[in-house]
């Protein structure tokens, strides 16, 4: 009989029903949340940039919702799409009532109560320009009235029903300045969902193009959002949004960040989230067309990476694609 000097490790790959017991990592519908675009015009609209996606009216809105809840995923993160003609330098249709995403709120809270609504909280859909926040007459962001807005902004969309809070701005003291916002307005129980590590990359180009912010795919965002370069700023950051009062941190992008969300696991046990952004599901769309990869095992090969470096939960317009 041969002596071997090594050990034979495959014993617990060649069996895929040992394979499924021993899988450190799983990833259920509950874990994603699906982006929507949504719209005041009465059709749907696809969107060639994302994969399954696209416009939604109001109404078209709600047979989505019923669509997505029958696969088991229950939570959805709302943008709006805003007419040209209604966008300005100063984000008034940010404050808006009775604006496109107060409505969805409503509608979908009246029709799904089970349903996890979590609003992004931001100015770019809203500001002519593109920033997430408004700007002084040399085009400086004005960090303080930008995040007064956002306070705002918050409150009505908590008023409205919203679940959690999603902003997603990277500006100083917002968490802060929305927890004491909603405190005040007797929201105690509305969390707040930090976008702590937002970094200026260029995976977002998908996304402004589907809100009709194509021609400002250049624009710079690297005095807000954090260089691609930098973990520890990141890490800090994550932590002060924390100390503010966030009750889970986003890191985003997904994919390219892992690291991050490995060393964010291992600085605190609140739950972290992160966005598999449209840039890095555009480059799997395109490459399954193209016929070079399999897009279902793409897909879950790149949400399982997310939950095994320490994501709770995971932001992808693929939500609805593997279950």
């Amino acid at each position: 009989m041969q002596c071997f000097d090594f050990q034979r490790e495959r014993k617990l790959r060649v069996n895929s029903t040992l394979r499924s017991m021993l899988s450190e990592n799983v990833l259920r519908p509950e874990h994603l949340i699906k982006p929507l675009f949504i719209h005041l015009e009465n059709s749907c609209e696809l969107l060639p940039q994302l994969p399954n996606s696209m416009v939604f009216s109001l109404n078209g809105l709600l047979s989505h919702i019923e669509y997505l809840m029958k696969k088991g995923i229950r939570g959805v993160n709302l943008y709006p799409k805003i007419p040209t003609v209604e966008k300005d330098n100063l984000a008034t249709q940010a404050l808006n009532p009775e604006g496109v995403i107060p409505q969805a709120i409503k509608l979908i809270k009246a029709n799904f109560p089970e349903c996890l609504i979590l609003p992004d909280v931001a100015l770019d859909p809203y500001t002519s320009h593109g920033h997430d926040g408004i700007l002084d007459k040399n085009g400086n962001i004005l960090n303080d009235d930008s995040v007064e807005i956002m306070a705002k902004q918050s409150i009505i969309f908590a008023d409205a029903g919203a679940d959690m809070l999603a902003p997603s701005d990277m500006f100083d003291g917002r968490t802060r300045s929305i927890r004491l916002a909603l405190d005040a307005a007797g929201h105690h129980y509305v969390g707040i969902i930090a976008y702590a590590a937002k970094y200026a990359s260029a995976f977002y180009n998908p996304f402004r193009a589907a809100l009709g912010n194509s021609a400002l795919k250049k624009l710079d965002k690297r005095s807000y959002q954090i260089e691609p370069s930098s973990s520890r700023q990141a890490l800090d950051k994550i932590l002060i949004d924390l100390n503010e009062g966030a009750d889970i941190v986003m890191i985003k992008p997904a994919g390219h960040y892992l690291d991050i969300v490995a060393k964010a696991r291992q600085m605190t046990n609140k739950p972290i989230a992160v966005f598999q952004v449209s840039g890095e599901c555009a480059m799997i769309k395109i490459a399954a067309e193209a016929g070079l990869i399999d897009e279902h095992n793409a897909v879950y090969e790149q949400l399982i990476s997310m939950r095994r470096a320490g994501a709770d939960l995971i932001f992808t317009y693929y939500a609805d694609l593997l279950f």
